[in-house]
């Protein structure tokens, strides 16, 4: 691979473009199609001893999802024959479980905020080992030595946030938009797409992003609804517990749906990638060896192969490998668009565009993005001034106006207290930030939420 980085470094300065182009494109592919192979083998197999085990309904739950994955890598990968429209319907596919698993997520949003309100009132019920002696006179201490232990500025302001959503939430509602807002105008000249994403970040904290409707995951809505129906502030101990129990189920198939589509989408992206790479070549023994990995998954997932952990063992001959074509990927592959400026006319002529865009959308088929789109807006590259920003908080804002007018106090709060984790700490000093955790705990005169609070950030502490 020193060739290849003598060519990059040419490149770079725009020399010898018309005979290092070819050269790079080429290389660069060979050592993708590489990756591809290696990490289709890995996550194929994950998924093959995954798939024998799933229950029947979870099975059901993805079976369109796994008969056109099953289809494409024989197509794709084992016999290398497929059509023009191959390439189209594995976009269309992509963009079919991004839209699942958004879904998915979507009510593991809402259902972490009833989670958060259970933990609110599960001292009501249950013993705690922390008392309020604790709570008056030392609770305190302990949160400020847990935030400042931390030498790291992002270590702390990390712990800030965390210590924020866990404790007793009584800002007013004016109060907590005010907070929103600041945070949103740090983003004042920074690209829209990261306004964008931040603003995707709250949104999705603060449960307000509506979800679509799919019949696959219908026990997830019917827990949801479930959920909604219960009287928080009334509730009894065997509601409680018959609740809790259905949270730990709910999330456990949340988690298990999830999980299945992290998979079938990674394994989609390898998939694509060795598509786009169709071309380009690498060892042979090295790929047949991979390939035969590929096929005895095929197999297992087909129901004609019986799972054979011995399999697992032919991994050792690649140890490292992956690590090894990833430093060898990490020059080339990001060099890639400042060679594209520096030979921009040369490309053009060689009309070597379309093959530099393929480069491109394999280095994000192979990031560590799984769910990356391809369909770029170029005005989200612009600067985001104030009216921009004022747009998205205002909707935000109207929002969540409606969401607190909808719902009651313990549902509120924990819309606020989800939020405000997921916020930059808003304190100018850390003398702000005691005075915030001292009014937050006098105010609260709820025994239950009190002992929850001491027994969730001191879980907290201890963890790290």
């Amino acid at each position: 691979m020193a060739e290849l980085a003598t060519i990059v470094s040419d490149l770079m300065k725009g020399k010898k473009t018309s005979e290092n182009l070819p050269l790079y494109i080429s290389g660069l592919k060979s050592l993708y199609n590489r990756m591809a192979h290696m990490r289709l083998a890995l996550n194929y197999y994950t998924f093959s001893e995954m798939y024998y085990e799933l229950s029947k309904d979870l099975k059901e739950v993805c079976k369109d999802e796994v008969d056109f994955l099953q289809k494409i890598v024989k197509e794709v990968v084992l016999d290398g024959v497929y059509s023009d429209a191959t390439e189209k319907s594995m976009e269309e596919f992509r963009n079919g479980i991004i839209s699942k698993v958004e879904t998915i997520t979507g009510y593991t949003d809402k259902l972490q905020i009833f989670e958060y309100i259970l933990n609110r009132v599960e001292f009501r019920f249950n013993e705690s080992e922390y008392d309020l002696e604790y709570y008056n006179n030392d609770f305190e201490r302990d949160i400020y030595n847990y935030v400042v232990g931390d030498r790291d500025n992002a270590g702390v302001n990390m712990r800030l946030s965390m210590v924020m959503g866990e404790l007793p939430m009584r800002l007013s509602k004016n109060k907590f938009f005010d907070v929103l807002c600041d945070s949103f105008s740090i983003y004042k000249g920074s690209e829209k797409k990261s306004v964008d994403d931040f603003m995707y970040r709250v949104r999705t904290a603060a449960a307000v992003y509506e979800i679509n409707a799919d019949k696959s995951f219908r026990g997830l809505e019917k827990a949801l609804d479930e959920f909604k129906s219960v009287d928080y502030q009334n509730i009894t101990k065997e509601q409680f517990d018959l609740m809790r129990d259905k949270m730990d189920g709910v999330i456990d198939l949340a988690t298990s749906y999830s999980d299945i589509f992290v998979v079938i989408m990674e394994i989609l992206n390898d998939v694509y990638s060795i598509l786009l790479c169709k071309d380009s070549l690498f060892d042979v023994a090295e790929r047949e060896g991979l390939l035969e990995i590929t096929e005895y998954c095929y197999g297992v997932i087909e129901g004609d192969n019986e799972p054979d952990f011995s399999v697992a063992e032919k991994f050792v001959e690649y140890e490292g490998l992956q690590e090894k074509i990833a430093m060898m990927v990490n020059a080339p592959e990001s060099a890639l668009m400042e060679i594209y400026d520096a030979n921009r006319k040369v490309i053009e002529q060689l009309q070597k565009d379309a093959d530099m865009k393929v480069l491109e959308r394999i280095g994000l088929l192979q990031s560590g993005s799984v769910f990356v789109t391809f369909d770029a807006d170029d005005s989200k590259k612009e600067e985001a001034d104030e009216k921009y920003i004022k747009e998205l908080t205002d909707d935000l804002i109207s929002d969540l106006t409606k969401v607190f007018e909808e719902n009651g106090r313990l549902y509120n709060r924990a819309v606020m207290a989800t939020v405000i984790s997921n916020l930059p700490a808003y304190f100018n000093n850390i003398k702000e930030f005691e005075e915030y955790v001292h009014v937050s705990l006098s105010q609260c005169n709820d025994e239950a939420e009190q002992k929850a609070c001491m027994t969730l950030i001191n879980m907290m502490m201890a963890s790290e």
